[in-house]
C-alpha cells in the first residue's frame, strides 16, 4: 500500500514532496477541485499574466522556502517600497523599521536612536511612554503570552493600538489579544529578556538599521511554488486526486503482505467524490468507498483535521479559533494618479479609521500589487501600456459584521487611502474572493491543546498531521513541520496498488490554481 496524504494545500503538497524523494509514491486526495489551497491565482483582465488572489508571499526567516524554491528552479525576490498606517484620525503613518509595527531603537553614538517614522507617529507623550520600555529591565511583561499584552506592557495602549493593532491584524485577520506571541513573533520574548528591552530586541532581531528583507515572493507569483511542488509529486510517481474528499479516518485490522512493515495497523479512510464548492464547506457528490492505507498525513483544514483525527483517536476534539471572514477585492486600473505609488507597497488601517473628507474606510489594507513585486508592475506596462495598476483592497475583521464589498466604495477607499483623485472609468476589471475563515489566531489555549494532541501523534509512528492549526500560520512555519510529518511516517516500504476505491480518475495537476476557492 501507499501512504495517503489526506489534503493538497501547500503542508500536504509539502509532506507528499518529501514522501516522494524518500522513494514513496504517496496518493494525495483534495477535496476541492485544485491543489494549493490558499495559495492560487487567476489571469489579470486583458493579459497571460497570472496574479496571487490568496498568499502572495513568505516570511525569509530560516531560509527553508527560498531553498525549497531554489530546489524546484524557481526564483524568489523581496518586495519593493515601504508601507503605511492610516491613523485613527485619517493621517497616514509609514510603518518603521521593525516586526509586526514594533518599532527598534539604535544606539549607535550621536544618534538619538529614534525612528523618523516612529516620531512622526506618536504624540510626545506617546513616545516618551514608549521609551520607558529601555529602562524597565527585560522582566516586564515575561509572563504576556498574547501579543497584545505584551506590546502595552512594554511600550504602552498608543503603539499598540497605532501600529501593532493594524499591521499584525492585517497579517493575521485577527486582534493582537488573540495572538499568542510566541507563535507570530518567534524568539521575541527572549531576545527581550536578554537585552533588557522590546524595542532593543526588535533591533537585533530584524538587524537593523539596515534590515534583510522580512518576506519575499516566488518571481511570476506564489502559486508558481504549489504547482510546481504537484508536478514533481505526479513526476516521481505520486497521483493527486481532486474533488476526492475523506469524510472518516479509523484504524483497521493489520494487513499482510507485500508492502506491510512493523507498525501494526492499517487506516480505513472513507472517501468520496465531492461536489463543487461554492464556498468553504463542501458537500459529497457520490457514495462513500473504503481506502486502506498503511500511512496516513492529515493535512486538510483545522476543523476537518481534527474531526479526522478525534475519531481515529478517540479524543475529543476541541472548540477551534474561528478566524475571520475575508474578502479581496482585486481591481486593475488605468490612473496615472497612482504612478507615483503614493503609499509605496500598500497600507494599512487602524480599526475605525476615517479618511480626512470624515468618510468611513471599510477597507482594513490595501496592496498596491503592481508597485510591491516589480515583475508584476513591468508585465502589466509590457502588455496593457502605461499608467496601469493592480491593487488590493482587503475587508473582514474580527467581530466585525461580514463583508460586503462593493467597486464603488473599494474606489472610495481606495482614494481616501492614497489621496489620488479616482473615477469609476479607470475600473478596468475587477475580482471578489472570499477566504472565509481561513486565518483562525493561534490562541494560547489552542497552541496547548495542539502541543497534548502533537504528543499522541508522536506515539503512532503510522499517523501524522500537519497544517497551518498545528504549525502556525505562514509558509516559513508550515514547510519545517510538513517535511517533520513526512519524515515520522518513516523509510519507504515497497509499493502496492493502493485498495481500490471508486474515485475520480486520477489527474496530473493544472500549471496554475486558476480558481477560486469559491468557485473551484
Amino acid at each position: 500500500m501507499r501512504p495517503v496524504v489526506i489534503g493538497g494545500g501547500f503542508a500536504g503538497l509539502v509532506a507528499a514532496y518529501e514522501l516522494a524523494r524518500a522513494g514513496h509514491r504517496p496518493l494525495v486526495l483534495e477535496a476541492r477541485g485544485y491543489t494549493g489551497g490558499l495559495i492560487a491565482a487567476l489571469p489579470v483582465a486583458g493579459t497571460d499574466i497570472l496574479a496571487d488572489i490568496g498568499a502572495e508571499s513568505f516570511a525569509t526567516r530560516g531560509g527553508a522556502v527560498a531553498g525549497l524554491a531554489a530546489d524546484l528552479g524557481l526564483s524568489v525576490a523581496p518586495p519593493a517600497g515601504r508601507s503605511w498606517v492610516l491613523a485613527a484620525d485619517g493621517t497616514p503613518i509609514r510603518i518603521p523599521a521593525g516586526i509586526l509595527g514594533i518599532p527598534g531603537y539604535l544606539d549607535p553614538p550621536g544618534t538619538t536612536g529614534i525612528d523618523d517614522d516612529l516620531r512622526a507617529a506618536l504624540t510626545t507623550d506617546e513616545l516618551a511612554r514608549a521609551l520607558e520600555d529601555l529602562t524597565m529591565g527585560g522582566d516586564i511583561g515575561a509572563d504576556c503570552t498574547d501579543l497584545a499584552s505584551f506590546v502595552t506592557a512594554r511600550l504602552g495602549e498608543a503603539v499598540l493600538t497605532k501600529l501593532v493593532a493594524p499591521v499584525a491584524g492585517g497579517i493575521h485577520s485577527a486582534p493582537p489579544s488573540s495572538l499568542a506571541i510566541d507563535v507570530v513573533a518567534p524568539g521575541l520574548r527572549a531576545a527581550t529578556r536578554k537585552y533588557g528591552s522590546l524595542m532593543r530586541a526588535v533591533t537585533a532581531l530584524r538587524q537593523l538599521p539596515t534590515p534583510p528583507p522580512i518576506v519575499a515572493q516566488v518571481v511570476g507569483g506564489m502559486h508558481l511554488l504549489t504547482s510546481a511542488l504537484a508536478r514533481e509529486i505526479v513526476a516521481a510517481g505520486g497521483e493527486i486526486r481532486t474533488r476526492t474528499g475523506v469524510l472518516g479516518l479509523r484504524r483497521g485490522a493489520p494487513q499482510q503482505g507485500a508492502g506491510r512493515d512493523d507498525r501494526g495497523e492499517a487506516w480505513l479512510l472513507d472517501v468520496a467524490e465531492m461536489a463543487p464548492a461554492r464556498g468553504p464547506h463542501l458537500e459529497p457528490a457520490g457514495p462513500t468507498r473504503e481506502l486502506a492505507a498503511d500511512r496516513v498525513i492529515v493535512a486538510c483544514s483545522g476543523p476537518h483535521a481534527l474531526r479526522l483525527l478525534a475519531g481515529a483517536l478517540d479524543i475529543e476534539p476541541w472548540d477551534m479559533p474561528e478566524g475571520s471572514p475575508i474578502a479581496h477585492l482585486t481591481m486593475l486600473l488605468r490612473a496615472p494618479a497612482l504612478d507615483a505609488a503614493p503609499r509605496g507597497s500598500g497600507m494599512l488601517v487602524t480599526k475605525g479609521a476615517h479618511s480626512a473628507a470624515g468618510a468611513p474606510v471599510g477597507a482594513k489594507a490595501l496592496t498596491h500589487m503592481s508597485e510591491k513585486w516589480p515583475w508584476l508592475g513591468e508585465a502589466l506596462r509590457a502588455q496593457l501600456g502605461p499608467h496601469h495598476h493592480l491593487v488590493r483592497l482587503s475587508y473582514g475583521r474580527h467581530g466585525e459584521p461580514y463583508p460586503q464589498p462593493s467597486v464603488p466604495a473599494a474606489l472610495a477607499d481606495l482614494a481616501a487611502m492614497t489621496g489620488a483623485d479616482l473615477a469609476a472609468s479607470d475600473v478596468l476589471a475587477h475580482r471578489l474572493i472570499r477566504w472565509d475563515g481561513t486565518l483562525a489566531p493561534p490562541t494560547p489555549q489552542h497552541r496547548a491543546n495542539v502541543s497534548a494532541l502533537t504528543k499522541r501523534l508522536a506515539a503512532i509512528p503510522s499517523l501524522a498531521a500537519t497544517g497551518a492549526w498545528l504549525a502556525g500560520s505562514g509558509l516559513a512555519a508550515i514547510l519545517p513541520h510538513a517535511r517533520s510529518a513526512a519524515a515520522s511516517l518513516g523509510a519507504p516500504t515497497p509499493v502496492d496498488a493502493a485498495t481500490p476505491v471508486d474515485a475520480p480518475t486520477p489527474t496530473s495537476p493544472a500549471p496554475h490554481n486558476a480558481r477560486s476557492p469559491r468557485h473551484d
